[in-house]
């Protein structure tokens, strides 16, 4: 394999050793497609978190996507299929972490990491990486950033034009270079752009920028980890059916349905301190 270089945080070998049990338990644990698929996504986002966490660099991570893992995150999988890609991404994946596992007990890891029998790896605190795409309307975009930081604290807040450009020559490779990793995706479709229509009808709709963004990450993450957030009055985007769109209204009921879907997507947000 790759050299993964550098050495290991403490309590990392313990961790990914846990993380494999699990992965073992993955499909024993399930009594419907549905109920594996989601035991899939619990042990597929513990584990890149995990990985992210405690190596240098991003070579383990790669090794643990696989191509199964990619298609079930993508929220299209008929029914019938969702058994034989869980258990091919889960076969995949605990042989690279026991190859991991291997590599690091001879690479050498750092000292006093001992084993913790309660790891439970759906509560890993690790770094988790949201990103806000959004267009002009400087309030929502602060409302919404302040919603998820109080929801999941000490999560990694990511809003693009915010980030330094680091070399990126273009806006899609610093998109691309921003967007890696990401757990969950919030876009703001603001009224920024309004337009009349061959019949003289006005419209408000959210910058092309924004829209192109909200494709990007459905097509990378899929539906069940990008969902929209509208304005009221606003021309929505009628080729992304299935997506996700939620109402930001002036009484906060969106902030609500937003904690839903970080919850569905294994972020346990806090909802008491997100709905202060």
């Amino acid at each position: 394999m790759a050299e993964l270089g550098g050495t290991l945080r403490a309590g990392a070998l313990p961790r990914l050793e846990e993380l494999v049990r699990q992965g073992h338990n993955v499909p024993g644990s399930a009594t419907s497609p549905e109920q594996l698929l989601h035991r899939f996504h619990d042990f597929d986002q513990a584990g890149r978190r995990l990985l992210r966490d405690v190596f240098p660099d991003r070579v383990a991570l790669e090794r643990f996507d696989t191509p199964a893992g990619q298609r079930l995150r993508t929220g299209e999988v008929p029914r019938r299929e969702v058994a034989r890609l869980v258990l091919a991404d889960i076969e995949d994946k605990v042989a690279t972490l026991t190859d991991l596992i291997a590599h690091s007990k001879h690479a050498g890891v750092v000292a006093g990491a001992h084993p913790d029998p309660s790891l439970d790896f759906v509560k890993e605190t690790v770094s988790v990486k949201l990103f806000v795409v959004h267009g002009h309307n400087e309030q929502v975009k602060h409302h919404v950033q302040l919603v998820l930081a109080r929801a999941l604290p000490g999560a990694d807040v990511i809003v693009l034009h915010e980030q330094p450009s680091g070399g990126s020559s273009t806006i899609i490779e610093k998109l691309e270079r921003y967007a890696t990793d990401v757990d969950f995706v919030v876009v703001l479709l603001t009224g920024d752009d309004q337009l009349t229509t061959a019949t003289g009808e006005v419209e408000r709709r959210a910058r092309q920028n924004v829209v192109l963004e909200l494709g990007y990450f459905l097509a990378k993450l899929g539906r069940h980890k990008v969902v929209a957030l509208h304005e009221a009055g606003l021309v929505l985007p009628s080729d992304f059916s299935g997506v996700l769109y939620i109402s930001y209204d002036a009484g906060g009921g969106w902030r609500g349905e937003l904690l839903k879907e970080l919850d569905h997507a294994g972020l346990r947000p806090d909802w008491a301190q997100a709905l202060k």
